[in-house]
């Protein structure tokens, strides 16, 4: 019966379809797409996540955002593209914690408050707009670097705690409104 590697196969798909064209648009050079979905396929598996507290987490994401970055490597200087690496893989775990069969087979609950919210231009617009502050000025995801992530996402913690969801929800919230707008 194939139940018995559903979980895997779900998380496969989910590698697969959290990366698209438009969200590494401008980011890599050719084959970016697909070197991000691979990376996401071999190389974050969700199930361990669960028994990492948040210094584990922190460094679990911090070693594939570098490994990842490593791959897209950004299209005007060549450097690893650490901002479009974080994107990728924190909405891959944006999807496998709002996917029922992962959250409950990989106990994802444990991990959704240290999710991040994934970054792009609407979102840190509407982040400033929520908060007052002023990152979308100059913001661009392939600059993005730790310690502006840090800030970015301290702001959308405070938002999300006052919303009271996750901060990774954010994304479901700020994106469809700055796409239906």
């Amino acid at each position: 019966m194939r139940r018995t590697t559903w979980a895997n196969d779900v998380r496969l798909h989910l590698a697969l379809a959290s990366v698209g064209n438009s969200t590494l648009m401008k980011q890599s050079g050719k084959g970016r797409v697909n070197r991000a979905r691979l990376f996401l396929a071999n190389e974050v598996p969700i199930a361990s996540v669960s028994a990492f507290d948040k210094s584990a987490f922190s460094t679990f994401l911090d070693q594939k955002t570098i490994g990842l970055s490593r791959q897209l490597p950004r299209p005007d200087d060549g450097r690893p593209n650490w901002g479009a690496a974080r994107k990728v893989i924190s909405i891959f775990l944006r999807m496998c914690a709002m996917n029922k069969d992962l959250h409950t087979a990989f106990n994802l609950a444990t991990v959704e408050p240290l999710l991040e919210v994934p970054l792009d231009n609407q979102i840190v617009a509407k982040i400033d707009q929520e908060s007052g502050s002023h990152f979308s000025k100059n913001f661009k995801i392939k600059y993005l670097s730790p310690d502006l992530n840090s800030d970015i996402q301290g702001a959308a913690l405070r938002l999300a705690s006052r919303e009271r969801i996750y901060r990774y929800e954010l994304d479901v919230l700020y994106w469809n409104a700055a796409t239906l707008a």
